[in-house]
């Protein structure tokens, strides 16, 4: 089968290669690369016709998919240089060739491999470490992290937020790759943002927001008050987001009452609006593509 666009190999050739410049750098590199995907994530936002376009041919939005996957994984490499070492004992000597280019029509048309056989490693992989089907990210020898500029961070919100409402949209289609990896990304926020990881209050409810942006919150919301019921006797995966949870427990200390309210306000405003799309559909919760997701308003896009 021809190698899709930016495959699996490619995403860690990539990989190796930014883990091997200088930080300042591979922030450099970072900061462009936020640039360019953002920008072009705004513009599909805006533009129905490329919307269009993506939503009714799965190997664009598997393409975009990878891109998220892989931009992901670049934040992690920067911010954690122990993973150099990780990734280089599991990509082993290997044989690169450069990355393989696509002509636009071929992938519009879908001859860069076969619809029958499409959940495959170089296409569909959610994560380019050891487990290809999972996101996580290894945890290896502890060194003092690494910080990512605010003007990145922010555009890497703005990123996985427009990702995953396309994302719903594309899901019939693309089997919801792009959906899972807009979803998963999002979820490891904190290994490049500490902040993340020990809030000193659950961020409140802001109708304004997307709803989109409160999905995401809604889950940082769950994780948050499950790991400090649970306390620090709690059993988390060895990764790296599970290591840094752990360190960071101690230091969580939320009002739950407070807390389970504003969490049970973004959910009814989550059900409230599902609910009404259906209604006008006629209860056809399963032909919903959640276009809703934009139409309830904008967060801050920077």
């Amino acid at each position: 089968d021809e190698k899709p666009p930016l495959s699996f190999r490619d995403g860690r050739l990539l990989l190796v290669a930014i883990s091997r410049l200088p930080y300042e750098h591979q922030i450099r590199h970072l900061t462009k690369l936020a640039s360019a995907i953002s920008d072009a994530f705004i513009m599909y936002d805006k533009d129905k016709h490329l919307q269009k376009i993506i939503v009714e041919n799965p190997e664009v939005s598997r393409f975009l998919s990878r891109v998220i996957t892989i931009y992901a994984a670049s934040l992690n490499i920067a911010t954690s240089p122990m993973l150099r070492d990780v990734l280089f004992k599991q990509v082993g000597p290997c044989q690169y060739s450069l990355p393989q280019l696509h002509n636009i029509g071929d992938i519009l048309n879908g001859s860069t491999g076969k619809e029958g056989n499409w959940y495959k490693r170089e296409s569909c992989f959610m994560g380019l470490f050891e487990d290809w089907e999972s996101p996580a990210v290894p945890n290896g020898e502890e060194t003092p992290s690494k910080k990512i500029p605010g003007n990145v961070l922010l555009k890497t919100e703005t990123i996985f937020e427009l990702a995953l409402v396309l994302g719903f949209r594309c899901a019939p289609r693309d089997f919801g790759q792009l959906l899972f990896a807009s979803w998963n990304a999002a979820g490891r926020k904190g290994t490049w943002d500490p902040k993340e990881l020990v809030p000193s209050s659950i961020k409140p409810f802001t109708p304004s927001k997307s709803l989109a942006c409160i999905l995401l919150e809604l889950r940082e919301d769950l994780c948050t008050v499950a790991f400090q019921i649970r306390g620090t006797k709690a059993s988390l995966p060895e990764s790296l987001l599970g290591q840094k949870l752990k360190k960071c427990s101690a230091a969580m200390s939320l009002p739950l009452n407070d807390t389970l309210g504003i969490m049970l306000t973004k959910a009814e405003t989550v059900f409230s609006a599902i609910s009404e799309k259906s209604d006008r559909m006629g209860g056809k919760y399963e032909q919903i593509d959640l276009t809703l997701l934009e139409s309830h308003g904008r967060s801050r896009m920077t």
